[in-house]
């Protein structure tokens, strides 16, 4: 599970130094746009709090984790494409729902 940790707290740090620079991410969206991509990171992890804790029961945790932990990836991988505002938007949800899934349940 530290391989686990270390694509949380990456994904922490993507973030944190996306949120600089959605202005220019964002040129000609205006300022709707930033605030739209930011809370869809969390209503990503909002909407998959449930089913992710349904899964780790069913599947195990281990299962659920490594799941996450591609969708991390693959949701890493397409933001760092130079697309638009869809790409981009489709990317941070892929990363707030791995997030969710990657974490232990209490």
């Amino acid at each position: 599970m530290p391989l686990l940790a270390f694509a949380t707290l990456l994904a922490s740090l993507g973030l944190g130094m996306l949120v600089p620079a959605l202005p220019m991410l964002t040129a000609g969206e205006g300022p709707a746009a930033q605030s739209f991509l930011v809370s869809l990171f969390g209503v990503a992890r909002l909407v998959c709090s449930l089913p992710a804790g349904w899964l780790a029961d069913r599947l195990g945790l281990r299962r659920v984790a490594v799941a996450g932990l591609l969708l991390l990836v693959a949701g890493s991988a397409l933001g760092a494409l130079d697309g638009d505002f869809r790409i981009l938007s489709l990317a941070l949800a892929l990363q707030g729902r791995a997030r969710r899934c990657s974490r232990r349940s209490p």
